[in-house]
């Protein structure tokens, strides 16, 4: 008889939640150098939880790539909504987000968004919507000129979110939309873990002694 294997409920969670779980209630939330309380990164870990779950969204009524690219765009409106908890969480405004990547990481991602087929279609539909910092964000990432690409998933999101930015606008190629949007939210998603999984790093070196 086949053994029953159980689903981890930490899959979904942020890497290390387990170990913030387990001492933050006793410790708070200081330890972990979070510059909120302890009810706001678990409302952070639940958009956290909520945007990784997402498997797919479906559509009766629309094209192939119109789907594909809702898809992408729900999303990233779901993972950008989780970086700016975790923003607010950290105590690092916008403006600075750029540093959570390396000078190497920021180039080098960058240049692979510029790679992605329909790229300067989506940006140039996209700044129109957006407000003046968002809108110089993209004029330097559409120069190749270096630039916070935090910016690039904020802007795509707030023209979405607000009913500014649909799925296939004109003149952009199909599915370009969507292949940037999850491109983008997988450049969030390794962000995110990266600085989460720090702080629990260093929270059990602390531990260790």
């Amino acid at each position: 008889m086949a053994s029953l294997v159980l689903p981890n409920p930490l899959a979904s969670y942020p890497p290390g939640w387990s170990t913030f779980d387990q001492y933050a209630p006793q410790l708070g939330t200081g330890v972990f150098l979070f510059a909120r309380p302890i009810g706001d990164i678990n409302r952070f870990a639940a958009r956290y939880k909520a945007a990784r779950s997402l498997r797919s969204v479906e559509f009766e009524g629309l094209s192939q790539d119109t789907a594909s690219s809702y898809s992408g765009l729900v999303q990233l409106l779901l993972t950008y909504s989780a970086f700016e908890f975790l923003l607010k969480c950290t105590g690092v405004e916008m403006k600075d987000s750029g540093s959570l990547l390396s000078e190497i990481q920021r180039a080098t991602f960058l240049q692979n968004i510029r790679n992605l087929n329909g790229q300067n279609g989506v940006f140039t539909a996209t700044h129109p919507h957006v407000n003046r910092t968002y809108q110089e964000q993209i004029a330097l990432h559409l120069e190749s000129a270096d630039c916070n690409p935090w910016y690039l998933a904020g802007a795509l999101r707030h023209a979405f979110a607000h009913g500014a930015l649909t799925a296939t606008p004109a003149n952009v190629q199909p599915q370009a939309m969507g292949t940037v949007a999850r491109f983008l939210s997988r450049g969030l998603f390794q962000c995110i873990d990266a600085e989460f999984r720090q702080r629990m790093t260093h929270f059990e070196r602390l531990l260790a002694g």
